[in-house]
């Protein structure tokens, strides 16, 4: 019954580590799409942006307005202008969630919990009953998540950049 109970759970440790972080990693579909001028006027005021302009250089800095000639952002209490010409590629800056990275850590950590429990206790031939075993395995693989999800939240990436716009 012990070995049973030691394959089961090798078997689902091994499920969650293969298949639950290519799902979970998985990118956006529309972090690649981009548009034409046309859906960089569409931006509301407020946004934040991230140019790369041709001559190489970064500007970051908050859409102020957005013309058929250019674009003005706000950087603190200045604005800056930068014509269209100038600009190579425009990349909306978001927020990223803690959800996917806290989830893929937690399924990381309850696999790595239980399995270690469920080889320790294969090892052992004290004589533990089954149901001490399953609740000390289930105990163990909670914290291990917990712990994951933690680690993942504060490890995540803190912004997602989407392509909204490359100059031709």
């Amino acid at each position: 019954m012990k070995n049973q109970i030691f394959v089961s759970i090798m078997i689902l440790a091994m499920l969650i580590i293969t298949v639950g972080p290519p799902a979970l990693l998985a990118q956006d579909a529309d972090q690649t799409t981009f548009g034409t001028w046309d859906a960089v006027k569409a931006i509301q005021p407020g946004q934040k942006l991230a140019l790369k302009l041709k001559n190489g250089r970064d500007v970051k800095g908050t859409l102020n307005n957005a013309t058929d000639s250019g674009i003005t952002l706000g950087r603190g209490s200045k604005a800056v202008t930068i014509g269209r010409d100038e600009v190579q590629r425009i990349f909306l800056e978001t927020k990223m969630s803690s959800g996917r990275p806290a989830l893929l850590g937690a399924l990381i950590g309850a696999g790595i919990g239980a399995g270690g429990i469920a080889i320790a206790a294969a090892a052992d031939d004290t004589g533990g009953t089954d149901g001490e075993l399953t609740g000390v395995v289930i105990g163990v693989a909670l914290a291990g998540a917990g712990v994951g999800a933690l680690i993942g939240s504060i490890f995540r990436n803190k912004k997602k950049l989407t392509l909204i716009y490359e100059a031709r």
